[in-house]
């Protein structure tokens, strides 16, 4: 059996929000019109912005799906 060594783990999660390359002012739509679809998209969206500290994330519904804005 062979031993490696440095080998970086894997993120468990795959993120397919563009959160790393917003700058402040940017914001990206979702279009989804299903109520428990647009809460959970809006927790996550949340709980992905403290991965990107000191970077911060808002959402907002609006009629065409969420709204998701970077404010700082």
């Amino acid at each position: 059996m062979n031993l490696d060594k440095n080998i970086p783990i894997p993120n468990k999660m795959k993120i397919k929000y563009p959160l790393a390359e917003m700058e402040i002012g940017d914001s990206f739509l979702i279009e989804s019109t299903d109520k428990k679809k647009k809460n959970s998209i809006q927790s996550n969206i949340k709980s992905l912005s403290y991965r990107y500290r000191p970077k911060e994330f808002t959402t907002r519904n609006v009629p065409e799906g969420i709204r998701i804005w970077r404010t700082l």
